[in-house]
């Protein structure tokens, strides 16, 4: 609200609808359109609150400077992330791939996820080839399976942005593979992504009312201020809504559930030479609607 946070815990004793209100993110989306409104309902009422009352939800942490406060990530506690790749055509062309028939995904440790300025810890065996993926999501609002790709919006309650930050020691090797090498190596370059510290998530979760054409987000990452990756979710070869109707056959998507939309051209495996994290760098993560994330990279503990 302007440059404050609501903390809906803090309402209760001002606000008798915040007292229903699930006590997270995932909660309120598990409550369908009903815990939703109520977050909308104490939202409108503080808006018009006087000043006196204002000053009792600052005395009371209700309304928080946004400066001082900490974020987590928005679904820390998420079921969930579907991490979609190979679904930028600018992207498959720096990595020398061709277009795929068909969607590709994996599915991203839920315990990798992290919040706006949390470290990216380098693992202690692979520090050295780590890699940033700047990648827009939908998130899912209500049970979603075998759904249309014409209907599959409407299962979306919002989106959110990851990194998708993945160690890249065997990605040169398994390209040329086959058989069960590859397979193997395939397991190898999935292992990389899942490190603890690997998905930082953030910096909010928006509403679809508020960014209502995923198609045409532009999304950035810079590394020390220096602009990496810049795109338009426009150059995706599988939109939003292809990507839920192709998995929700597979999977029955819950409140919560993220999908990801893979990584745009600029990582740093794709450059020449290649440039990978280290410690003391930040990563600034921003997408249009959704805002901006910062996450500074320290050394393996």
């Amino acid at each position: 609200m302007g440059d404050h946070i609501v903390n809906l815990a803090a309402c209760s004793h001002l606000f008798p609808e915040a007292r229903c209100i699930p006590r997270s993110v995932r909660g309120i989306l598990e409550g369908g359109d009903t815990a939703l409104d109520l977050v909308r309902r104490v939202h409108q009422q503080i808006g018009s609150t006087t000043e006196s009352l204002r000053e009792q939800l600052h005395a009371h942490g209700a309304l928080v400077p946004r400066v001082s406060a900490r974020l987590l990530a928005p679904l820390p506690d998420t079921r969930l992330v579907l991490s979609c790749g190979l679904n930028y055509h600018k992207h498959l062309h720096e990595m020398g791939g061709s277009v795929p028939e068909r969607p590709m995904a994996f599915s991203k440790s839920v315990n990798a996820i992290v919040g706006p300025d949390a470290p990216i810890i380098l693992p202690k065996h692979y520090p050295d080839m780590v890699d940033w993926e700047a990648e827009f999501c939908a998130v899912i609002g209500r049970p979603c399976h075998n759904v249309s790709r014409e209907e599959a919006l409407d299962y979306v309650v919002g989106y959110t942005m990851i990194n998708d930050v993945s160690a890249r020691n065997w990605v040169g090797r398994f390209g040329a593979m086959q058989g069960m090498p590859a397979i193997e190596g395939w397991e190898q370059n999935l292992l990389g992504k899942q490190f603890t510290t690997f998905c930082p998530m953030g910096p909010t979760l928006v509403t679809k009312d508020e960014l209502p054409n995923p198609d045409a987000v532009l999304i950035e990452l810079k590394v020390n201020e220096q602009l990496m990756q810049s795109a338009c979710t426009d150059d995706l070869v599988f939109s939003v809504a292809t990507l839920i109707a192709h998995y929700s056959q597979y999977h029955t998507f819950q409140p919560g559930d993220v999908i990801t939309t893979g990584s745009p051209a600029g990582v740093g495996f794709g450059r020449n030479p290649p440039i990978f994290l280290k410690a003391g760098d930040v990563v600034t993560l921003k997408g249009d609607g959704v805002g901006v994330m910062n996450n500074p990279v320290v050394g393996p503990r």
